[in-house]
């Protein structure tokens, strides 16, 4: 993927991705941030009164 290197910030869900884009791409591991795939469900519920 051409332009990738050109990017400020990568968003990956875990480390294996991070290796992997770094190895690929070349991408520096300081521009490669790992937000991961958590769920809470206090924060996100489905509020009943909208369905």
């Amino acid at each position: 993927m051409e332009g990738c290197g050109k990017l400020d910030l990568i968003l990956e869900l875990n480390l294996e991705q991070k290796e992997v884009i770094n190895s690929i791409y070349n991408i520096s591991m300081d521009k490669i941030k790992i937000v991961g795939g958590g769920y809470d469900g206090d924060i996100f519920n489905r509020i009943e009164k909208y369905f």
